[in-house]
């Protein structure tokens, strides 16, 4: 079912193309057995998930810093960029 946004997006993805998800979920959704069974599904397809973090007060997993996001993503580019750079010195 595609009736959101995001539904749609994921549902029309080209999966050659990498795909970065960061969630956020209280403490209950982040053990749930189906959030474990998504996230396997997901990366079957090759996204990369960036795990929420504990905040502790409240127990709640945040999305990750966007610094965090920002470095998984730019060293995902990089070390895509030096494989590539290797294949095309061999």
């Amino acid at each position: 079912m595609c009736d959101n946004l995001l539904t749609s997006i994921v549902r029309a993805w080209d999966y050659e193309k990498p795909m970065f998800v960061a969630p956020s979920m209280d403490a209950c959704m982040w053990r749930n057995p189906f959030t474990e069974q998504n996230f396997m599904s997901v990366e079957e397809l090759g996204v990369t998930l960036i795990p929420p973090v504990q905040h502790m007060p409240t127990n709640m997993r945040e999305m990750a810093d966007p610094s965090t996001i920002y470095s998984t993503v730019k060293n995902f580019y990089v070390s895509k960029l030096l494989k590539e750079n290797k294949v095309g010195e061999a």
